[in-house]
Parts: structure tokens; C-alpha cells; sequence
């Protein structure tokens, strides 16, 4: 996405949801093993996809779009219009958007002694005393790296790049240690609650783009169409 806040489409895109530099090459050799692990992730297509954004789609989905949380138990959803028809998203629509696995159970989170456990393995220098203050500068280059990919791509800030959301430590700690996490549904929460507050600021670009394209088969995007990314 663009660095600043940029209108098109009468609406105001906000500079989140990046797409994650992947590609190794002209790259040094010392982020080959991140770029090539988070490429092959649960996370991978969600953090490279997709290649263009159509900007008439991405305003029906967000102008239309009505989001149901769920409550404590239930399931979230948003429900928007396109071309005089009704489209779900649930969360399910979300995993097959992002290209992620489908499985029978999710891990919803993990605690504070376990994310902290995980910064002491990877080597973070600084204080661990309060998790949703951690910082990048406190990790090595590869390891910043790892965590500024996750928090572009999924966070919902578009400021203070090198803090490291609880969200993103999460993301990063379900990764690493191989346990399945709900990124569709912290997706579709993060973008439902946006939605609610402000119709005409759209946040998580990207992923509303592949939501509306998984859901509304066929559409293609003219080249008039794209917004910048």
C-alpha cells in the first residue's frame, strides 16, 4: 500500500494490510530463511496477495457491507451487496480467501508467559515486563523483520511501525510453534469493527479484496479500476 493516506474512489485508503517483500532476490542472504519460512507458511498467500486491487469491489464490499460480531459464542460475519446480490462472509469464507487450512479446532490465544517465552528464545534484549509494549529495535534484523511483516500485513495501526501488537506477537507465536490459530477470524473481526466505525476510511485493502473476489466469482478488474497498492 501506499506510505500516507490516499483518496480514490471517494473513499480514504488508510496505509495498512501491506503486501510482504517475499522475494529473495537482490535480498541479503541473512533474510532468506524468514522471507522463504513466511512464504510457506499458513500465512503465506495472505501476506503476497493479490496483485492488484480493484476499487469499485473494494467500495461495494466496504459501503454495504453490515457486520454481526457474533457475542461471546457465536459466529462473526459481515453481509454486503454487489450487482443487486447478497453475499456471507464468515469466517470460513475468510480461510479460503487467505489460502488458509481449514481445521476441526483453533487455538483462540495464548497467554502472556508464553509469548514471553517466545521473545526470550528468539533473543529479544529488552524488557519483557509488559508484552503489549514490546519493540523491534530490541530484536535482530531477522527477527524485526519477521514481526514488521505480520504486523503490515495484519495489524490494524498505520503508525509507531516499530511497536509489536499482541495480535502479531500471537500470529508470530502460532507460526513458530506449529499450533493452529483463527487468522480468519482476526481478520474478519478486525475489518468488521473498521467497517462499523467509519464508512468511508477503508482499512485492510488487501484482504477485502480477496474476500470480495472469493466471493463474487468471475469479475474481472479493469485497468481504470486499480488502486494504487
Amino acid at each position: 500500500m501506499a506510505t500516507t493516506m490516499f483518496q480514490s474512489f471517494g473513499l480514504e485508503f488508510v496505509p495498512n494490510n501491506y503486501a510482504a517483500p517475499l522475494s529473495t532476490e537482490n535480498v541479503p542472504e541473512a533474510f532468506h530463511l524468514f522471507q522463504n519460512f513466511l512464504a510457506q507458511s499458513d500465512i503465506g498467500h495472505a501476506l503476497v496477495a493479490p496483485a492488484k486491487l480493484s476499487g469499485s469491489q473494494i467500495k461495494a464490499f466496504w459501503e454495504t457491507g453490515v457486520y454481526d460480531d457474533g457475542g461471546e459464542s457465536g459466529t462473526p460475519s459481515i453481509i454486503f451487496e454487489f450487482a443487486e446480490e447478497e453475499y456471507v462472509v464468515t469466517p470460513t469464507t475468510v480461510r479460503d480467501a487467505l489460502g488458509c487450512e481449514d481445521f476441526n479446532a483453533f487455538t483462540i490465544s495464548v497467554g502472556d508467559s508464553d509469548l514471553q517465552r517466545m521473545m526470550r528464545e528468539i533473543g529479544y534484549s529488552g524488557s519483557l515486563a509488559r508484552t503489549g509494549n514490546l519493540k523491534r529495535p530490541f530484536l535482530r534484523k531477522e527477527w524485526s523483520f519477521f514481526f514488521d511483516c505480520i504486523t503490515r500485513a495484519f495489524g490494524k495501526k498505520c503508525t509507531n511501525w516499530d511497536a509489536i501488537p499482541i495480535d502479531s506477537l500471537q500470529i508470530g507465536y502460532f507460526l513458530l510453534y506449529g499450533a493452529h490459530f483463527d487468522y480468519a477470524r482476526l481478520v474478519l473481526n478486525n475489518i468488521g469493527e473498521k467497517m462499523t466505525e467509519n464508512r468511508s476510511v477503508v482499512y485492510f485493502s488487501h484482504f477485502c479484496q480477496l474476500i470480495f473476489s472469493m466471493c463474487v466469482d468471475g469479475v474481472e478488474i479493469a485497468e481504470e479500476d486499480v488502486v494504487r497498492s
